[in-house]
């Protein structure tokens, strides 16, 4: 049954191909005659079939084309829309990491190295045998 199928379906394309399409139109309203071949009968009802189910699927895929092209063409706009204004917050939240880890880096050499802005400690020097601190420093009284 398939290969039936498969060869009615070869032969009706070949002939839609093989014939000019006025010889297609013409043929739909000649008659078959008295004593028409059955082979040919078949051939022409197959071939009017698939033309009529070849133009309804045109026209399906048409009208179908014609409802879904607005509103893809909405959803791609609002996807450029959606993308630039992700692409512009990501690039303020990249800026304002960057000044972060900047500032964060400046006061981590300050830390380690020292502010070069300020000045130098005092340097103090007491001699050996005196105290370094006093007993009001150390949390005694006297």
């Amino acid at each position: 049954m398939q290969l039936i199928k498969a060869a009615l379906i070869s032969s009706t394309v070949f002939v839609v191909m093989a014939l000019p399409a006025h010889a297609t139109e013409s043929s739909k309203k000649k008659s078959y005659g008295d004593n028409p071949n059955i082979f040919e009968v078949l051939g022409q009802k197959t071939l009017d079939t698939a033309q009529d189910a070849a133009n309804a699927v045109d026209r399906t895929a048409q009208k179908g084309i014609a409802k879904v092209k607005p509103k893809v063409a909405g959803t791609w706009q609002e996807t450029k829309i959606y993308s630039e204004e992700q692409t512009e917050i990501a690039k303020e939240n990249s800026q304002k990491a960057a000044a972060t880890v900047n500032r964060k880096w400046h006061e981590a050499k300050a830390s380690v190295l020292g502010d070069p802005n300020s000045p130098p400690a005092p340097i103090e020097s007491h001699p050996l045998s005196q105290s370094s601190s006093t007993p009001a420093q150390n949390g005694q009284l006297n």
